[in-house]
């Protein structure tokens, strides 16, 4: 699995992708780092789930109490989106749902990551 660092770079270069309105491309590659900062929390907090389809994953983080109401309802919102982008579709509200993926996985990884200990 990705290292949080790697996930957080990896979001920051979504930024740079959008910048000529490829938002379905942008989609697709912000949920790929999606995946693997929900597979990173799950493995961090050995959680035997980290290898469920993204679908379960979401839903089973639900029930845990690991993804609040308001990111599950989003992300399961979301996911319709990017199947749709994923399979060749021109999905509606794609703009907003990018830039909504964007701030949860942002949201998640400064949630999620752990702290750096400040005594050396």
């Amino acid at each position: 699995l990705p290292t949080w660092d790697e996930l957080r770079k990896e979001l920051q270069n979504v930024a740079q992708l959008e910048t000529n309105g490829a938002h379905s491309a942008t989609l697709l590659v912000t949920w790929s780092v999606l995946e693997g900062i929900l597979r990173r929390h799950s493995w961090d907090e050995h959680l035997p789930i980290h290898r469920l389809p993204t679908s379960a994953l979401i839903k089973q983080l639900y029930s845990l109490g690991e993804l609040s109401a308001t990111y599950f309802d989003s992300l399961l919102r979301i996911m319709s989106v990017r199947h749709e982008a994923a399979h060749g579709f021109i999905p509606k509200n794609t703009p907003e749902s990018d830039t909504a993926l964007r701030k949860i996985a942002a949201a998640l990884i400064d949630e999620w990551q752990p702290k750096e200990s400040s005594v050396r």
